[in-house]
């Protein structure tokens, strides 16, 4: 056996070794990637040895990991082997093996190979390939030609578990498991939940519906007393065999509710009835008063004992005397009685005395029937109308003849009164106005009218005037003489005339007189910026990160370098970044300048031009290349900040205070183990360690800061995943426009607001200065006025766990799989079940008890027809009270009263239709 390995390197990022790089025995590492690499000696002949690739378990540094795809036959160490394409996936030289996807990397599966022809890979929620995924999927070109690709980025809503697999045949590859808390849709069904783990606490309010419960499960003991009202009785749910003997008594029962159909044949007696029995013959008869009482009843009509009929004739009625007889007699006149009873009278019968005075009205006339003979007049001659004399009398007289009209009747003028005449021999006057001379012509009728003035003072208004009609020729001319004036003296009168100029000298610009209105666009470069005292040079190593001081006018005062530690927070892993710092001059012309340095994103950027911070919509990156959208100007300082790499870091602990100018301690929530642990910043001016130093939990700074500033201190604990910072822009002059409340809607919901940092105008705003509910970032007062450039950077940082906190919601559980096995017993409560939801099938049989009604509510609407019987009514309980009126027939009478078969009708009961009323 070989004694000797032979180490090789690579420091380029992505070079992969083949087998002609690596002889056997010999390991090589790329030492920009991390990654290790052994030859694989696969079947003992060179040509089918393979190449074994290790990662560690951490971040990958340049963001992106390429795997090469080559397709060959299975062997027995695929996963899929016997099922599905007998073709696998190899990965790197591995036969499909399974992967690991760290938040913020993206991992690109290269299948330029030409093996890879016709099996294009794609991502999949299961291993059968059920349901594709594509969330943060990219493809490229045709599998098995030159750049033909699929890459994935990976986040922490990235599903656990992935599977790779070729979209033309089943089971070529194998899984992912991606190190983030999301599950996907569906993926926990009844197999992954644990038997009695969904309590109370995890069911939501009205989560279990009808469909939910099995049938005839819920049981009397699972109703609560009283639990079942009268809302939850189905209409003729309680049956009589529902109901206990003797269970229904005279208040159960509602007053007039028991009817004629209620009641058995001859169930009602002496027995029942309210009355003291009396003697044979006698009937039941009432006072009136609501008193029943057994009494003799003649059989005579009062006052009709010497009523004598005889030989009654058709037509005949009978008629009493007002004393003590009744006669039979017939009708005759002018009126008619038929056998059907109908009264006729005669034709002509009715005479004037039988009509009421003023009786008949224009309705009861007929059309075309009142003539001369119907009026009270004497006729007249041919040509005579009828007149009145005003007293009632009517009479025919012959009308002369006008010999006088109205000369003119009404003049109307337009905005005033009319002019109506009072006679026909009324005058009409003309009046002239001022102005106006009236002359007249009695022969030819004719008056003239003539105006005799021009326009009088003042009559000429602005009104009159018609626009541009007044010119130079028509203003009068004023002592200032024609001629252009220097820094001139001018005097206006009032009405906007000059009247006098002179020149004048000037005195220069006020001060503070010019603003940002005055000053062209780029008028400002670095000769007209006074210096700040900053040295100029390059700053930030891979072992020093700049710090910059910057003014409230966003220049750069004081640069300085600061060692990078890692290691902190008490032998954690610590935060250990790379930062590259590239500095050069503008021109006034170039846009592209190359920083020598791979830009992996353009959120990991920060760009200084004069000290001034560069909003990200400014400029773009592509590689190493930083282009700017204008040209910075000829002379200006030009310095970008690159964040190369984070690998691993701490969690951010947020403390904000208020400086006061005397106070020097602060007391964080946190006890950092070291000052390599803490960033502290006073009003967003990063603090230099040696500015503080630590106490347990207490910060002390060596100068108080001063009153108004913001003191912020973050404290790094823990280990984390990081991921690309997201950066949202917004335009400040929207806000303005749109109004209080000042509302941005960020791109995601960045949970907590010490993981946003919001920049306006490249001021950096204090957390005190907004809020942040959700994807709501909300600015507590409007940005200065022309201000466009409002950036707010998003850090993503979570803590690597299998299932976080709360992340199994609905839309993971799978349909169906919560089943009775994974609900705790006891923990469906009344408020976990929706509103209508138990039904008769859920109800088991016999569960609604007595104690489960609620009392009152076994209304009529619940209680089937018929189901009331004899034995279900305690003895004595019907009383009159429950009786309706006018439910009892005579045939009724006859069987409820036993052995009754000839009841006489005592006075003041009568049969209407077959009832007794």
């Amino acid at each position: 056996m070989a004694q000797t390995i032979k180490l090789k390197r690579s420091n380029t990022a992505g070079n992969l070794p083949t087998t002609t790089d690596l002889a056997l025995g010999e390991v090589a590492i790329n030492t920009k990637d991390g990654k290790l690499f052994l030859r694989k000696h696969v079947d003992g002949t060179d040509s089918g040895d393979a190449i074994t690739m290790y990662a560690p378990q951490g971040l990958n540094t340049f963001g992106t990991q390429t795997y090469t795809v080559k397709v060959d036959s299975k062997s027995a160490a695929h996963p899929q082997n016997g099922t599905g394409s007998s073709n696998g996936y190899f990965i790197d030289g591995l036969e499909s093996p399974f992967i690991v996807f760290i938040p913020g990397n993206t991992y690109r599966f290269n299948q330029a190979d030409s093996s890879n022809s016709g099996h294009p890979l794609r991502f999949y929620l299961e291993e059968d390939k059920t349901t594709s995924y594509t969330t943060g999927v990219t493809t490229n070109g045709t599998a098995g030609s030159s750049g033909a690709y699929t890459e994935i980025a990976v986040t922490t809503d990235t599903p656990q578990i992935l599977y790779y697999q070729c979209s033309s045949h089943a089971y070529m590859g194998s899984g992912a498991y991606a190190l983030s808390d999301a599950i996907a849709a569906n993926a926990v069904t009844a197999t992954q939940i644990a038997a009695n783990s969904v309590t109370t606490s995890e069911l939501s309010t009205d989560a279990v519906e009808t469909l939910n419960i099995t049938d005839a499960n819920v049981t009397e003991a699972k109703l609560a007393s009283g639990a079942v009202t009268e809302a939850k009785l189905g209409a003729n749910a309680v049956t009589s065999a529902k109901i206990a003997t003797n269970a229904v008594g005279s208040t159960e029962i509602a007053q007039n509710s028991i009817l004629t159909k209620h009641i058995d044949d001859n169930q009602i007696g002496i027995d029942q009835l309210n009355v003291t029995d009396g003697t044979s013959g006698q009937a039941l008869t009432t006072d009136g008063a609501g008193t029943l009482s057994f009494s003799t009843v003649a059989s005579s009509l009062s006052g009709a004992s010497d009523t004598d009929i005889t030989s009654p004739s058709s037509g005949q009625i009978l008629v009493h005397d007002g004393t003590d007889s009744f006669d039979n007699v017939s009708i005759s006149g002018d009126a008619t009685l038929a056998s059907n009873g109908a009264l006729t009278i005669a034709t002509n019968a009715v005479t004037s005395t039988m009509i009421a005075q003023n009786s008949i009205l224009t309705k009861h006339i007929d059309d075309n029937q009142i003539g001369i003979d119907q009026l009270n007049v004497t006729d007249g001659t041919s040509g005579q109308v009828l007149t009145t004399d005003g007293a009632g009398t009517l009479s025919f007289s012959t009308v002369s003849s006008g010999s006088a009209s109205d000369s003119f009747k009404t003049i109307a003028i337009s905005g005033q009164s009319d002019v109506v005449a009072d006679s026909a021999t009324d005058t009409l006057t003309l009046a002239a106005g001022t102005g106006i001379t009236l002359t007249t012509n009695a022969s030819t009728d004719t008056i003239t009218i003539t105006g005799t003035t021009g326009l009088s003072a003042n009559s000429v208004t602005a009104t009159e005037i018609a626009t541009g009609a007044v010119g130079s020729s028509e203003l009068a001319a004023t002592s200032v003489t024609a001629g252009a004036y220097t820094n001139a003296d001018i005097t206006v009168d009032a009405d906007g005339r000059i009247t006098a100029a002179s020149n004048g000298t000037s005195s220069g610009l006020s001060a503070n007189s010019v603003t940002a209105t005055e000053i062209a666009t780029g008028a400002v470069g670095s000769s007209e910026l006074a210096s700040t005292g900053v040295s100029a040079g390059t700053y930030g190593s891979a072992t020093a990160v700049p710090q910059v001081v910057v003014d409230a006018d966003g220049r750069l005062t004081s640069v300085s370098n600061v060692t990078i530690s890692g290691g902190g927070g008490g032998g954690g892993v610590g935060l250990n970044q790379t930062i590259s710092q590239f500095s050069t001059t503008g021109d006034g012309s170039t846009t592209a300048f190359n920083t020598s340095v791979t830009i992996s994103n353009e959120n990991l950027t920060w760009i200084f031009i004069d000290g001034v911070y560069q909003q990200k919509g400014s400029y773009s990156t592509n590689a190493s290349t930083v282009t700017f959208s204008a040209a910075p100007p000829n002379g200006a300082t030009i310095e970008v900040m690159i964040l190369e790499s984070i690998t691993t870091g701490g969690a951010f602990g947020h403390n904000s205070f208020n400086g006061d100018g005397s106070t020097t301690d602060f007391t964080l929530a946190q006890t950092p183990t070291g000052e390599g642990d803490v960033i502290a910043f006073i009003d967003g001016v990063y603090q230099n360690q040696d500015s503080f130093t630590l106490s347990g939990s207490d910060i002390q700074f060596d100068t108080a800061p001063s009153s108004g500033t913001k003191v912020i201190v973050y404290v790094v604990g823990g280990v984390v995943t990081g991921k690309t910072q997201i950066v949202d822009t917004f335009s400040g002059s929207t806000l303005i426009s749109a109004g209080s409340p000042y509302n941005c809607t960020l791109s995601i919901d960045p949970i907590k607001e010490e993981n946003t940092n919001v920049y306006i105008g490249g001021v950096y705003q204090p957390k005190s200065t907004y809020s942040v509910s959700g994807t709501t970032l909300t600015l507590d007062a409007a940005p200065p006025s022309g201000t466009d450039n409002i950036e707010v950077v998003i850090g993503q940082v979570t803590t690597t766990t299998d299932v976080g906190a709360n992340a199994v919601n609905s839309a993971a559980i799978a349909t169906n799989a919560v089943g009775s096995t994974e609900i705790a017993q006891n923990s469906i409560l009344t408020k976990h079940i929706d509103d209508a939801q138990v039904t008769a099938d859920q109800l088991a049989s016999d569960s609604v008890t007595t104690a489960k009604i609620l009392d009152s509510n076994v209304t009529t609407a619940k209680i089937a027809d018929n189901a009331i019987t004899s034995a279900k009514i305690a003895a004595n309980t019907i009383l009159a009270s429950e009786l309706a009126q006018n439910i009892l027939t005579a045939s009724e009478i006859t069987r409820l009263i036993p052995d009754t078969t000839d009841v006489a009708l005592p006075a003041g009961l009568t049969v209407d239709t077959s009832t007794l009323v």
